[in-house]
């Protein structure tokens, strides 16, 4: 029964924070999830679910509440800033992005969960020579960021350099999940999120019950036909680090 574990969806799940002012780059972002999702999707079962306030239904209630809600089920955090820090989103003063950063930080604390990657878009010599209101607060929490010394960011100067840098780290991220060896449904749910938990709930149990006690639950990924074929398809960039969260 293990197979059907095996078979079924794996979803991973990043939701994208970002002000008004980094349209483009959430743009480029989805391109770059599609493309991921097109590659992988012939050789393993992972796919990416990209998740912003684009896809937040409409709804009674604060609208950043119901965001939240999509919020909630990110396995990556993706905050990007450049020159704005945002409007309120009536939570005590704080932006959309900055309740989003926070919420995340805050269930990794409790839970571990989610990875969360930070990036910086370069602001040009004139706007730091005077920033207006909304730069400020940029850069005061990216100076708050360096002190308490939690999250290891990175820093583009374009569109194109965000596109490059965003397939290269979720590809490799995706490496990683794929060629993973979990050992209980717990340790899948940990690096991604099954479309289906029941359903991978009730194989599990039901393949403890059919294999001896000294047997892993789940046949390893990497016995996986489709696997082999993707250690075939990117041996090259296993020798890559994975991205740092320090």
């Amino acid at each position: 029964m293990s197979n059907i574990v095996e078979q079924q969806l794996k979803l991973f799940r990043v939701f994208i924070a970002s002000p008004g002012d980094l349209e483009d780059e959430r743009r480029a972002l989805r391109d770059v999830v599609e493309k991921i999702n097109a590659i992988f999707s012939k050789e393993t079962e992972w796919r990416i679910e990209l998740l912003g306030w684009e896809d937040t239904l409409p709804g009674a209630g604060r609208p950043q509440e119901l965001i939240n809600a999509d919020l909630d089920k990110a396995d990556l955090f993706i905050g990007c800033l450049w020159q704005r820090w945002g409007s309120s989103a009536g939570n005590a003063g704080k932006t959309g992005f900055e309740e989003e950063f926070d919420r995340s930080l805050d269930r990794r604390a409790k839970s571990g969960s989610p990875e969360m990657w930070l990036f910086f878009k370069e602001v040009d010599a004139v706007a730091r020579s005077d920033p207006g209101p909304q730069l400020q607060k940029v850069v005061a929490f990216r100076t708050r960021e360096i002190e308490a010394n939690r999250l290891f960011f990175k820093e583009f100067c374009d569109v194109s350099a965000w596109r490059e840098m965003i397939f290269e780290l979720l590809q490799r991220h995706m490496l990683r999940l794929v060629m993973a060896r979990p050992s209980s449904a717990k340790e899948i749910q940990s690096t991604g999120t099954p479309q289906s938990n029941v359903q991978t709930s009730e194989a599990a149990e039901e393949s403890t019950k059919s294999q001896p006690k000294s047997s892993s639950a789940f046949t390893s990924l990497a016995e996986n036909p489709k696997t082999r074929r993707t250690e075939g398809l990117f041996s090259e960039a296993r020798g890559i680090r994975p991205f740092r969260n320090t």
